[in-house]
């Protein structure tokens, strides 16, 4: 009986992940403020039904790190799926997507192509953290496979021409 009361009490004072992102963050000498008001305010449009908005940051500002770090407010949320969107390069989407699993976001982010086999089944209770290129092929391929999906989310790292 002791054994399930302290499992019980382990996942209970367990961190959530963006306290864990925001803790790393902290470690790394950096400030928090800007990324806790813009997580908060992204959460806060999506609970009052606003399914479309802009967080614009300058080069260099620390777009990533922000954006690392609403992911795992999101899958703390109980978002099912986050997917990230980058432009449409190869190079781009495996770079963010490394700066995701260095972060130890968690679930580990998965490239799109991943997922997409017939033999991959993602169900209503699965959380999955998706990077895929911006380009409408790719887009459609995934569509197709989570479209289904009611609580999912999709930042778009370059918002541009090509945003869907």
């Amino acid at each position: 009986m002791s054994d399930i009361l302290d499992e019980i009490n382990r996942l209970k004072n367990k961190k959530k992940g963006y306290e864990e992102q925001l803790e790393r963050i902290r470690r790394e000498s950096k400030d928090t403020d800007r990324i806790i008001n813009t997580v908060d305010a992204a959460i806060n449009n999506l609970r009052n039904n606003k399914n479309s908005f802009i967080i614009y940051g300058e080069p260099q500002s620390g777009k990533t790190e922000m954006m690392i770090a609403l992911t795992s407010k999101l899958i703390d949320e109980d978002y099912k799926l986050v997917i990230v969107l980058v432009n449409d390069n190869v190079h781009l989407k495996e770079q963010n997507k490394d700066r995701f699993i260095e972060a130890h976001v968690t679930p580990i982010p998965v490239d799109y192509l991943e997922i997409l086999s017939t033999k991959v089944k993602i169900d209503h209770d699965t959380q999955m953290v998706i990077f895929c290129k911006k380009n409408s092929k790719d887009l459609q391929k995934l569509l197709d496979k989570v479209d289904k999906f009611q609580r999912k989310v999709i930042i778009d790292d370059e918002a541009d021409y090509a945003t869907p």
